[in-house]
């Protein structure tokens, strides 16, 4: 995830938002909460579209581990298969 820069007002912004009163102020904070969970919505989407699964590269990576056999192995996969789809 890169770094993203810090969010800053300029000096006309801060003038404006220093004479709300408190409908406008309240009004301002819930824009600013909307737009960042907006945000991390489209953030948590991204992220869980890079990640593929595969199903074979987990076969290899659980027949490496020692102590799961051929039928734990099995039944391990067809739990995957059967949530991931």
């Amino acid at each position: 995830m890169a770094k993203q820069k810090d969010v800053a007002i300029n000096r006309r912004e801060y003038e404006r938002i220093k004479r709300y009163d408190h409908t406008q102020m309240n009004n301002y904070i819930r824009s600013i909460y909307k737009d960042g969970f907006d945000s991390g919505i489209e953030e948590a989407k991204n992220r869980n579209e890079k990640k593929d699964l595969n199903i074979e590269l987990i076969k290899v990576e659980l027949a490496n581990i020692k102590g799961i056999g051929s039928t734990k192995m099995a039944q391990v996969i067809k739990v995957l298969e059967e949530r991931i789809g």
